[in-house]
């Protein structure tokens, strides 16, 4: 039985480790414990094959929830207009060098403005100048002079300061852990003594989540009598691991930020979201906002990358790809400003199917957005999806029509507007009205518009 035993645990364990290598998590897959890996590995398993979902919608359930749309760099001062970012309502923006260019701009949208403390000291190798970097434990005193220099320029401008970027990466730092823990923790002191004791400081803004590294830092910070508000992390991990993110989000808000709030810890930020395949792809946007709502995050700023021609969206005035290099809108600028909309009359939607994303929101119309991610290794190609709501307020029978349109995955062309692709009219079973869609392709995203003759807000 123990040998029997062994062999079918060893399967296992391979079989999870199978399913993130395929999904290019492998790092990830790594870390994980050998009970972990079991979990997750019967958790992936138990959703598949499907080819079908169902998502209920709850008009009468309305819900409060941040908006996570963010951005990193993604403009200057004058681009791209106005009016290409005003529909989002973008909430975070974060940014280290450009910050002096466009602080006024996120104000202005009513954005909170992140600053990358790194992004203006530098980082490992040459920089521009062709100066070498000059690790901040090198000389502590002379980083506490740059971090006071920026604190005293940045009084009454509401700021957060996020001290280091991606330290676990060998590309942003090179010093041990204690060094880079002594050098927040340094900044920190500084930024409290020269702004007060209503500072917002975050970190440790990890290239990916870890667990023990968040309380480590945290339990330094405490030690120290440093003062942090914000817990910061990246998040690249592959589709399959999306449904995830929640979990480990509010592990972190439960483990870490409720014991902590005496000291000022009160909310998680997700720094950069998205990988360079996901960028274009509705379907994974909408499972990162889907799952950082779910977890309790406060906000999120999506990632930067190079697109397939090869040019860097960090630096083109592009809001990171949702436009194009002249300016014009993509499919992805019209699903965020598509989530934008739904934030202030979110209304429940719950999808059986955790890779099967759905936001809901209700006035005069009922709006309904669909995604669908996961590994095309092993999920199938498209999905049959029926939707039911529940609190129409019309007559049990009543004609209702609807429209879908795509958002297509991987197209970077310009788009002014969605094409609709299915009209349909709804059923009914019994007081419930039922929405059978055509199949939604992996990736890729509906956008979903009820009308019906009763004009009554809900």
């Amino acid at each position: 039985m123990k040998n029997h035993h062994a062999t079918v645990v060893g399967l296992e364990v391979a079989l999870a480790c199978i399913l993130l290598l395929l999904s290019a998590d492998f790092v990830h897959a790594q870390q994980l414990s050998q009970i972990d890996k079991i979990r997750l590995g019967k958790a992936i398993i138990s959703t598949y094959p499907k080819d079908t979902a169902v998502i209920e919608v709850n008009l009468n359930k309305h819900k409060y929830v941040n908006s996570m749309v963010g951005f990193v760099h993604a403009m200057d001062a004058h681009r791209p207009l106005s009016s290409k970012i005003e529909p989002l309502k973008p909430k975070i923006w974060r940014s280290g060098t450009l910050t002096s260019q466009i602080y006024k701009r996120t104000k202005s949208f009513n954005a909170r403005q992140i600053l990358v403390l790194s992004d203006l000291w530098g980082y490992p190798g040459k920089d521009s100048k062709g100066e070498r970097w000059n690790p901040p434990y090198q000389n502590y005193s002379e980083w506490e002079k740059f971090v006071e220099k920026i604190a005293i320029r940045a009084k009454n401008q509401p700021v957060i300061f996020e001290i280091w970027n991606e330290p676990d990466g060998s590309n942003f730092w090179r010093g041990t852990k204690s060094q880079l823990l002594e050098t927040n923790v340094r900044a920190s002191k500084v930024l409290e003594k020269i702004l007060g004791s209503n500072v917002e400081i975050a970190g440790p803004s990890l290239e990916r989540y870890n667990y023990n590294a968040i309380i480590e830092y945290v339990d330094y910070f405490k030690r120290a009598g440093a003062r942090l508000t914000c817990l910061t992390w990246h998040e690249f991990r592959s589709d399959i691991l999306l449904p995830k993110m929640s979990e480990d989000i509010c592990r972190i808000g439960e483990a870490v930020i409720k014991p902590n709030e005496k000291i000022g810890l009160k909310e998680i930020i997700i720094g950069e979201y998205d990988s360079e395949q996901s960028q274009f792809r509705p379907g994974s946007l909408l499972a990162y906002l889907y799952y950082f709502e779910k977890g309790g995050c406060s906000g999120a700023a999506k990632a930067c990358w190079n697109e397939p021609d090869g040019v860097n969206n960090c630096w083109n005035c592009s809001l990171d790809g949702l436009l194009n290099a002249q300016g014009e809108t993509r499919i992805v600028w019209w699903l965020y400003k598509l989530y934008s909309e739904s934030i202030v009359d979110r209304v429940d939607a719950e999808s059986n199917d955790p890779r099967v994303i759905a936001f809901a929101s209700h006035n005069y119309q009922t709006q309904i957005l669909v995604g669908y991610c996961g590994a095309k290794e092993i999920c199938p190609q498209s999905k049959k999806i029926t939707v039911k709501i529940n609190g129409l307020r019309v007559k049990p029978g009543e004609s209702v029509s609807f429209n879908v349109k795509l958002l297509e995955r991987d197209n970077l062309k310009a788009c002014r507007e969605l094409s609709t692709v299915y009209t349909g009219k709804t059923n009914w079973q019994g007081e419930v009205c039922i929405l059978e869609l055509p199949a939604l392709r992996l990736f890729d995203a509906f956008a979903i518009s009820l009308a019906s003759s009763s004009k009554q807000k809900n």
